[in-house]
């Protein structure tokens, strides 16, 4: 995703991503009109396949546009091991790379569900996401 100037940076061309909080303000990237198509698995079916992992039902952090990189806070967390969600997570962490989580992406599931900002996706298990816990 890019805006125009992130776009000339990359010499690449613009996705007309972009937003921007006021008049005051320089645009941004930001995800608009992004939609993920929906795989053919339950959610229980995806989990089922985790050895060992966590759902991540809300994230906040920062995402850097230009690098990929991110970290945050995880809330709405649960443990996965042997394909069981085994319990609720608290003080929970992620980082890593978002370009570098997209190639990693394992299986996406069919069940839709409202994220944040109007965007609609479904479950989607990724691979080498760094996490911190309790």
């Amino acid at each position: 995703m890019h805006n125009s100037f992130t776009a000339n940076k990359e010499k690449k061309k613009s996705t007309g991503n972009a937003s921007r909080d006021s008049y005051r303000t320089v645009p941004r990237v930001f995800v608009s009109n992004f939609i993920v198509e929906p795989g053919k698995k339950k959610l229980d079916d995806v989990i089922s396949e985790v050895d060992k992992g966590i759902t991540v039902r809300r994230f906040s952090g920062n995402v850097h546009p230009e690098s990929g990189e991110f970290s945050g806070v995880v809330k709405q967390a649960s443990f996965i091991e042997n394909g069981e969600i085994e319990h609720a997570l608290k003080e929970t962490m992620i980082s890593g790379n978002t370009f570098e989580t997209l190639m990693n992406i394992i299986d996406i599931g069919s069940e839709i569900r409202s994220t944040f900002g109007g965007i609609y996706t479904p479950p989607i298990l990724v691979d080498n996401v760094t996490v911190i816990s309790k």
